[in-house]
């Protein structure tokens, strides 16, 4: 990757007032934990009040930059690594007693969103109340997003897919069929299957009421899977 370039707005030699507003909110900036992109090193369970919480730890796919002043009007590019994320509470979406759990693994790719206050208190249980301290957008105070990679999957773009790659549940929106299959056979594929056996079955007793449940299963199986 190229060294990024000497951006425009290095201190002057004899700055405005302007400039040195520009600098000071620059440095604000740049010293503000907003959000991060990391990478997965270790999962865990703690216990918190009231039950338990995934929590993981995790490393920035990127240095802190900036450039330092050698001499007058020259300036050299300076980098240090950020610390290590420990023990960032796993976001899980999820309502009332119903959730999406997904497994994660070391590589996993993650955003690390900085809380704007401390956390402590929210871990011991507390909902409302003071902070426990002044922090504020501090790495202790981190929580993980899981699954920030858009590059690594290969997204379906007229399905809502739940998927490891192997196997997968869908629903098409535009047709309203659901999808269940894995890389070996599709539940559509074995439902079918199993209704023209019964077919089969069925076909030496002509006139067998079971001949016209059959055929609405059929017509249910298309009704309902792809």
């Amino acid at each position: 990757m190229a060294a990024p370039t000497v951006p425009l707005s290095l201190p002057r030699a004899n700055p405005s007032l302007q400039d040195v507003l520009a600098a000071w909110k620059n440095d604000v900036m740049s010293s503000t934990n907003c959000h991060g992109v990391a990478t997965i090193q270790s999962l865990r369970t703690v216990p918190v009040a009231g039950g338990s919480i995934r929590v993981v730890t995790a490393t920035m796919n990127y240095s802190r930059t900036y450039y330092e002043k050698v001499s007058e009007g020259n300036y050299q590019l300076k980098t240090f690594e950020y610390p290590m994320m420990i023990d960032c509470p796993m976001i899980t979406i999820g309502g009332d007693t119903a959730a999406l759990n997904m497994p994660v693994s070391p590589g996993d790719q993650c955003l690390i969103l900085f809380n704007d206050r401390d956390l402590d208190n929210w871990f011991a249980g507390a909902r409302t109340g003071p902070v426990a301290s002044s922090r504020i957008h501090s790495f202790a105070d981190a929580m993980a997003l899981v699954g920030f990679n858009p590059l690594g999957f290969n997204f379906d773009p007229d399905r809502a897919i739940l998927t490891d790659g192997n196997a997968k549940v869908g629903f098409n929106a535009s047709t309203n069929l659901l999808t269940l299959q894995n890389n070996l056979v599709s539940l559509k594929t074995t439902l079918t299957d199993i209704a023209t056996a019964l077919s089969l079955l069925n076909a030496a007793t002509p006139g067998n009421p079971a001949t016209a449940q059959i055929a609405l299963v059929n017509v249910d199986i298309a009704q309902l899977l792809e």
